[in-house]
């Protein structure tokens, strides 16, 4: 085939398109820049060497160069396994060469981080040339040997000296030419080799492989011999008309996905059939109805997951104790109240359990009398799904209060605030200095009642907390006739308003209104909290701090005439059913406040939004849309919609677009400019200022681990792989987890006042989690691990995180499919923007740059000279 070499990039291209190509690229175009004299030559030097991988003849005495180049690593790191040639591995024209793989084995590294090799291992090949063409001359380019005779063996030593951690998998190619006919040819053998601290590689018991469990006919609950009851799901007197509808899943939507599931069809056009064409006010109950169980559906199966065979139980006086791996990670998440159907293996008759108290590593429930006679045997356990908190959004959803300006606002739904001439005396002094957090809290303030929903559009370290905590002070003072309902999705979140909002008010102004199904151990780690969270109906003006040991005490909605008194009331968005279910009506709070709006469905949400909301209430929604949604588990639900919180929905309508009822803030006192810039620029447009404290935000330069000193930042690029165990479809990598462990313990050794609670580690998968606890356990048993979600408004001088998915199998496969959760823009910006003074992220660079903002995220590092390992195979600058 005719053929061009470039002598200005050492190139050869086929003398057609990719020609074209070649001239028009960046590199071509830039070096030619430099040298305008020089032109690319129109045909290679004769003595050439075919490179099948780049379908291009190169020069010999260019082809150790050629190998180097991002071009040609590009294409071999990216061409699909099925379009391998088995012709290169293949022995040929004479030429045998050992079978692969070479293996070099597990090769200890040193301690350190620079992984410096213990030894270099060899390993050898033998290369044998039989040919009955005596007159031939067959000579190995890459090593000083040739044979003209009819047979020889060569013995070839190969040297494995590693320069990085990891997974090394690549292809030794033997490069031949046949000098009669200066033809060449090559000979491919695997080679692969693991370099990591040895005895921390080898810590990890070698499990077997998860095997998805098969799929067993869901049993019904018919028959059951009922269980006990804990005492707090039986108290409470309900506002009759105000009890929670069953909210079944309908038995033609069931029986469709049931169909769909069996017979391996699409979930989605099973749901289509249910699913109204649009969203409207017309449409909203049956709307997200239908989403609501398709999730449901979803999440009954996911916990059947967890379903046990011939296990044990240990009687403890009235209870029987039930050990449940993974509770500790929440995996599965066991509260108080939860149900369990449990079968004596060597009976018929199946007996439910109620969970009555919950410990680190099991459960202890409570049956029917008649289950004493079973005791001793072994039983099978069923997980059944709590429907509480899905009954309630079905409740919303469906109640008749449909506020248009909050459902659906429009441009003309918007109040002109009256002008104001009242001072505003600030409680917290810093927001003085802040402009948007002041013009935010001012704009709350002043907003007429009635208004279409306000947000505040926090960004990562802008104080969106700090800025309606204030928004709520001011509201309290300045009004007698203000009631606040403040909601959350999670405890932590409610609990961190709460403690804000304790600091200035009283306990008989403030309530903290908790889940009777609620531990109170968690509020006995948050301080004062329980003088602002129990009312006790015989405690005569005090508040009592229950006994954790008392499983009769538990958290309960006060008395309504009592409830009412309270100024701020703080829950959780699933909580705030009860101060309506109880008799308080629609109209009573002044204010509603949804913080992290963006973290909950929009059902959630409306369960205090339906519920509560009347003719004058106001409703403000504090969030990010760049960061973390909701966690919605049927695929098909987040296809339909319930994965888009009521807070983006709004944003998306025109009366927002058009800069109205929504405040950004811009201010970011949380980290250093070299770890916020990417998300700054990526997520932000670049409007983000940046004000952290120095004193903090500087206190990890010169680092011992950073590769720039002066950029608090970097990415370890490391070649592992991803695994699963036997009971887990969790994904870990033993190889991050080592290197994790290096990076805690060079971090902790370097004299910077650290302390456990500074660091924090990230990864997306409970199992890596897992292991990268055990690993670190010994060091530092107080460092915080979990997922991305778990982290989500919270901050950390050291953030180390661990993507952990390194499946080169799955390179030319579905980018989702190859990377699973890290796929997702807003999970890196949460992920990354969690650290304040230094920010290290292991991970694979193969996988991660086949999603494109990872891949920009990544350029952005290697701009900065902020990586160590595997180079990137891609051209940075670009």
């Amino acid at each position: 085939h005719k053929i061009r070499f470039c002598s200005l990039c050492s190139l050869v291209r086929p003398a057609n398109q990719e020609w074209a190509q070649h001239l028009n690229s960046k590199r071509h175009r830039q070096l030619a820049t430099a040298d305008n004299d020089a032109t690319p030559s129109r045909s290679p030097p004769s003595d050439t060497v075919l490179c099948t991988i780049c379908n291009a003849s190169v020069p010999t005495n260019l082809w150790r160069e050629h190998q180097q180049n991002i071009e040609h690593r590009r294409r071999r790191d990216h061409r699909p396994t099925a379009a391998t040639p088995d012709e290169a591995a293949r022995d040929k024209e004479g030429v045998a060469v050992t079978p692969g793989p070479l293996d070099f084995g597990t090769i200890d590294a040193s301690s350190d981080l620079k992984g410096a090799a213990s030894r270099y291992p060899s390993r050898y090949l033998r290369v044998t040339i039989t040919n009955n063409l005596v007159s031939s001359n067959i000579s190995l380019i890459s090593a000083s040997f040739s044979a003209n005779g009819p047979k020889i063996d060569v013995s070839l030593q190969l040297r494995y000296i590693p320069s990085t951690l990891g997974t090394f998998e690549d292809e030794l190619e033997l490069q031949f030419k046949n000098l009669l006919t200066s033809s060449t040819f090559h000979i491919t053998r695997p080679v692969q080799a693991v370099h990591v601290n040895k005895a921390d590689y080898e810590s990890f018991q070698t499990n077997t492989p998860y095997v998805k469990k098969p799929r067993r006919p869901r049993t019904n609950d018919h028959d059951v011999v009922p269980g006990v009851r804990p005492p707090f799901l039986n108290s409470g007197a309900l506002v009759p008309d105000r009890k929670l509808p069953q909210a079944l899943i309908p038995e033609e939507l069931s029986n469709a996905l049931t169909q769909a599931l069996d017979n391996n069809l699409s979930f989605t056009k099973a749901a289509r059939m249910f699913m109204p064409r649009i969203l409207s006010l017309r449409t909203y109950a049956s709307y997200f109805q239908t989403l609501l169980h398709l999730e449901e559906e979803q999440a009954a199966r996911d916990i059947e997951h967890y379903n046990m065979e011939d296990v044990t139980m240990t009687p403890m006086r009235s209870y029987y104790y039930l050990a449940v791996n993974g509770l500790l990670e929440r995996r599965p998440s066991v509260i108080r109240g939860d149900r369990f159907i449990v079968t004596p293996s060597n009976g018929t008759r199946r007996f439910e359990g109620f969970v009555h108290i919950t410990q680190r590593d099991g459960v202890l429930l409570k049956f029917h009398e008649s289950f004493h006679a079973y005791k001793g045997a072994k039983y099978n356990i069923e997980f059944r799904l709590n429907r509480t908190v899905l009954r309630r959004m079905h409740q919303a959803v469906l109640s008749d209060n449909l506020p248009t300006r909050v459902l659906f606002p429009e441009p003309q739904d918007v109040i002109p605030p009256a002008p104001s001439s009242q001072t505003m005396t600030l409680v917290n002094r810093n927001i003085a200095s802040d402009s948007s957090q002041l013009f935010a809290v001012n704009a709350i303030k002043n907003q007429p009642s009635g208004s279409p929903p306000f947000i505040v559009f926090g960004p990562p370290g802008t104080g969106k907390t700090v800025t309606i905590v204030e928004a709520m002070l001011q509201l309290v003072s300045s009004r007698t006739d203000v009631k606040i309902l403040a909601c959350a999705p999670s405890n932590s979140a409610a609990d961190l308003i709460t403690e804000r909002l304790a600091a200035v008010l009283e306990p008989r102004d403030l309530f903290r209104l908790n889940a009777p199904s609620r531990a109170f151990k968690e509020l006995k780690e948050r301080g004062n909290l329980s003088l602002f969270s129990r009312y006790s109906k015989t405690a005569k003006g005090t508040y009592k701090d229950p006994s954790i040991d008392d499983e009769g005490d538990h958290f309960i909605c006060p008395p309504i005439e009592d409830l009412k008194k309270f100024r701020v009331v703080v829950t959780t968005c699933a909580s705030a059913c009860q101060p309506w279910t109880f008799g308080i009506d629609p109209g009573h709070f002044t204010h509603i406040f949804i913080d992290e709006a963006g973290q909950a469905m929009e059902p959630e949400i409306m369960i205090a939004v339906k519920l509560l909301t009347g003719p004058a209430t106001n409703i403000i929604l504090s969030g990010d849309p760049k960061q973390l949604g909701p966690i919605v588990r049927s695929t098909v639900a987040k296809q339909f919609g319930l994965a888009k919180s009521f807070l983006n929905r709004l944003m998306e309508r025109r009366v927002y677009t058009l800069n109205s009822g929504v405040v950004q803030l811009i201010y970011n006192r949380r980290s250093h400019r070299a770890i916020l810039e990417f998300s700054n620029q990526a997520f932000y447009g670049g409007i983000l200022q940046y004000a952290a404290d120095p004193a903090v935000v500087n206190s990890m330069l010169n680092c011992e681990v950073l590769v720039n000193k002066q950029f608090p930042a970097l990415f370890h690029a490391v070649t592992g792989k991803d695994e699963q165990e036997k009971d887990s479809p969790s994904y870990f990598n033993k190889i991050e987890a080592t290197v994790v462990k290096q990076y805690v313990t060079a971090i902790r050794a370097d004299k910077k006042g650290l302390v456990s609670s500074d660091i924090a580690i990230i990864s997306p998968y409970s199992a890596q989690c897992k292991k990268i606890r055990e690993l670190i356990r010994p060091i530092d048993p107080l460092i915080k691990v979990g997922s991305v979600e778990e982290f989500q408004g919270q901050e950390r001088k050291v953030i180390i995180i661990s993507t952990t998915r390194s499946n080169t199998n799955l390179i030319t496969s579905d980018i989702r499919q190859a990377i699973g959760f890290l796929a997702n823009a807003p999970r890196l910006n949460v992920a990354i923007t969690r650290a304040q003074a230094l920010l290290v992220v292991i991970g694979d660079p193969r996988v991660l740059s086949l999603d494109p903002t990872w891949r920009s995220f990544l350029s952005y590092l290697h701009r900065n000279r902020a990586w160590t390992g595997v180079q990137p195979h891609w051209d940075t600058s670009e």
